[in-house]
């Protein structure tokens, strides 16, 4: 009875990684939805800045896409300088950095003083 045991050992871990595969290949490969290029947009994304934008420089912001909350590094559209905890909205997306505009610049609830 060893023998066949022994034997048999490779034979069932084949068939069960085979199993494992195909079960995992049905719940990653959802052929009822598409990925859709436009859903991943990062123009118009709203979001808050995490970490604060140097004039000229690097900060962070978090947003929602997709139902999933991200982070990404991000500029001042004109290089000024943005608070952490502000309100932003991505005017374009180069290179892995985001460009953003206050919310209130965009939304005209800006007061210029």
């Amino acid at each position: 009875m060893a023998f066949f045991t022994s034997a048999s050992q490779p034979v069932r871990r084949h068939h069960a990684a085979s199993r494992a595969t195909r079960v995992l290949s049905r719940v990653l490969i959802s052929h009822e939805e598409s990925m859709d290029p436009a859903d991943y947009e990062m123009a118009g994304v709203l979001g808050r800045v995490s970490v604060p934008i140097r004039e000229k420089g690097t900060g962070e912001i978090i947003y929602s896409q997709q139902g999933t909350r991200r982070t990404c590094g991000a500029r001042g559209e004109d290089g000024n300088a943005i608070a952490k905890g502000a309100e932003v909205m991505v005017t374009r997306y180069e290179k892995g950095i985001a460009y953003v505009r206050l919310w209130t610049e965009m939304s005209g609830d800006h007061d210029p003083m």
